[in-house]
């Protein structure tokens, strides 16, 4: 059952429930960052027999907290662990925990930050250091403390950050019952966070992450393999010059941050950050994929222009359109991923940003950087875009020469290895090809899934199939070219993104069109279907 997990707060949750946004299977988060005040977070804010306590055991809800830490100043905040247990007590599995995000990479920029800016590494230093170059009201660390930095060396290799990168983790762990819930954006890190005890898994998406398809399947690949669920986190950044959109007239929100001068962000009016194209395309992708919930990072001050008539925005409304049409379609199965791309079982961190002779920002060299190259090759051959891009909008959602039908676990997830029909690998290592003999050359993959997905789109285009539980078959086609965004001209469409592409069936199956794009025509035993820039088509068969 899929959940939309909404922001909570006091002033807001009713009308938000009357508007229709909150749905039978939702669920609630709250915002803790440390310039709200002490009442808005998770001690007092949920404490037992607050309005908020009640409202969660009486719905049954899911529940958690964003966040522990990441993309906003570090708190080491003393979170109740008797207040921890109350939520797990009441809602077993339904308490998500606390979003750890973008931790490791965040961690990483913390280093970067203080090393660029410190000349010796000390407490006294690193904090003197901080607040002269990034003079905000609090130091400018996201990961942790100045004195956790303090106490331990500058990483200089890849092995020591990758070990105080773990070490930070488990602390955590420690300090919120075991109840992380991590959220990766460039380091996507699923393999090494379940093995430090994470029992759900999340994606940041939006227009800054590079390429969505790699996020969403190794997520989904990862959630298989292990049994637990993931869910997605939509943020809404982007647009030219890069900002995030603010649709609410005033500037008090559910962070409350004010102004750009108490945090490095900016906002640009309901024209700044990234298309309600996007926001739209990301909310029917996690869905239609497998996620098992979405929340959404700057959500309640975009969903209503104000906090007293509760008018709708057009943010707002992409979100409860969104919600009714999960409502229209409630039995989409399972996406069809008949390949598993098999990744090494120690590159226990899928890097998407550093530069072609980097990982995790540090040199590498020799075996490792072979072993990265040929992973990197491999996931651009299946994912990336293999056409021109229209638009300003063209590295998280892709066009794809190839079709949406794969999974990216670990060559050491044996069990669930069983589970696909053919690999692609991407170990190197000679013995794992020894032990199975349905691996296939990646140059054979396009052919192979000619013969085993039940229809072909031709076309340089984003699709996918899921197999319904009555055992029909959705198809759903993205274009996701076409689209410019920026705070001077606002959203528009590029005429010339628009695709024709052409679809054919199998076993003589009809095509039964039941969502986006109507300008379909049948001829020649083909389906043509010509869609917009920016705009998708759904149908049965």
């Amino acid at each position: 059952m899929f959940t939309y997990i909404h922001c909570y707060m006091p002033q807001t949750f009713d009308a938000y429930v009357k508007k229709g946004f909150f749905g039978k299977n939702d669920g609630v988060k709250i915002h803790q960052i440390i310039s709200l005040n002490d009442s808005k977070k998770f001690n007092m804010m949920a404490a037992k027999g607050s309005v908020l306590h009640s409202i969660i055991k009486n719905l049954n809800c899911f529940f958690y907290v964003d966040r522990l830490q990441g993309g906003c100043f570090y708190e080491d905040y003393p979170f109740d662990l008797e207040l921890i247990s109350e939520y797990q007590n009441i809602l077993g599995d339904k308490f998500l925990g606390f979003q750890m995000h973008e931790w490791m990479s965040n961690f990483k920029s913390d280093l970067d930050r203080i090393t660029s800016c410190c000349a010796d590494w000390n407490q006294e230093s690193i904090e003197k250091s901080i607040l002269k170059t990034y003079p905000y009201p609090y130091v400018y660390l996201e990961s942790q403390t100045v004195a956790e930095f303090s106490s331990k060396n500058n990483p200089q290799t890849i092995e020591e950050f990758l070990k105080q990168s773990v070490e930070m983790f488990s602390k955590r762990q420690k300090s919120v019952n075991g109840l992380i819930l991590p959220c990766d954006s460039a380091y996507m890190a699923p393999k090494l966070e379940i093995e430090l005890g994470a029992k759900t898994i999340t994606p940041e998406i939006g227009a800054q992450t590079a390429n969505t398809r790699i996020q969403i399947s190794y997520m989904r690949g990862m959630s298989r393999a292990y049994g637990i669920p993931f869910g997605t986190y939509y943020e809404p950044w982007g647009g030219a010059p890069f900002s995030a959109c603010y649709y609410k007239k005033d500037n008090i929100n559910e962070w409350g941050i004010g102004e750009s001068k108490d945090f490095p962000f900016v906002t640009q009016g309901e024209n700044g950050g990234s298309s309600r194209s996007l926001q739209k395309r990301l909310h029917l992708y996690s869905y239609l994929s497998g996620a098992r919930f979405i929340s959404e990072e700057w959500g309640m001050c975009n969903t209503f222009y104000d906090w007293n008539d509760f008018e709708i925005t057009p943010y707002g409304k992409v979100k409860l359109d969104f919600l009714r049409f999960v409502d229209r379609n409630p039995d989409i199965g399972k996406q069809y991923t008949p390949i598993a791309v098999v990744l090494p079982s120690d590159l226990r961190v899928l890097d998407l940003f550093s530069k072609e002779d980097e990982y995790l920002g540090y040199p590498v060299s020799g075996d490792k950087l072979n072993t990265i190259k040929i992973v990197r090759k491999g996931l651009e051959i299946l994912f990336a875009a293999s056409s021109d891009m229209l638009g300003n909008e063209t590295k998280s959602m892709v066009n794809s020469r190839m079709p949406d039908a794969f999974d990216i676990i670990h060559e050491d997830n044996t069990a669930a290895l069983k589970n696909y029909e053919y690999l692609v690998d991407l170990t190197s290592n000679p013995l794992f090809s020894k032990k199975h003999n349905n691996i296939c050359d990646i140059h054979d993959v396009m052919d192979i899934l000619h013969l085993l997905l039940p229809v072909n789109v031709k076309g340089d285009i984003h699709w996918f199939v899921n197999k319904k539980t009555d055992g029909r078959w959705l198809l759903t086609i993205f274009n996701n070219s076409g689209i410019d965004r920026s705070v001077e001209k606002g959203e528009l469409t590029i005429p010339e993104a628009a695709k024709s592409v052409e679809i054919f069936m199998k076993d003589g199956a009809t095509l039964k069109r039941i969502e986006g794009s109507d300008k379909i025509s049948f001829n020649d035993n083909k389906y043509t279907v010509t869609i917009d820039g920016g705009d998708w088509f759904f149908a049965e068969f």
